[in-house]
């Protein structure tokens, strides 16, 4: 869970499949991905004014901006499971995989 740029708390499901808010009101809302599987693991916020998440179970990295769009991101390396998330001092994300192989790093832009 993470304070996002909006001023809200950002927290992933991964077992539901969608990424959560909750307003300072106590209003959670629930964003369900648009495929099943993916089961966001790590949430970040990004250098672009949007959330970054890891989904432990595909090739993949997310972004929710905070109207709730979500986008997928295939990382091009065979079968990556991406588990932790972070920014690097350069502004991009950094993430591991869930069997500790191999570190990634992908700009936002």
């Amino acid at each position: 869970m993470l304070l996002g740029p909006d001023g809200n708390l950002w927290f992933t499901e991964a077992e539901a499949d969608a990424i959560g808010r909750i307003t300072p009101m106590g209003v959670i809302t629930e964003f369900p991905l648009a495929a099943t599987g993916h089961r966001p693991f790590d949430i970040v916020a990004g250098p672009d004014g949007n959330l970054w998440f890891s989904n432990a179970g595909s090739n993949s990295l997310g972004r929710i901006n905070p109207g709730g769009e979500i986008s997928d991101y295939p990382i091009p390396r065979a079968g990556a499971s991406p588990l932790g998330i972070t920014v690097g001092s350069e502004n991009a994300l950094w993430f591991s995989d869930s069997q500790g192989v191999f570190i990634g790093r992908r700009t936002v832009a």
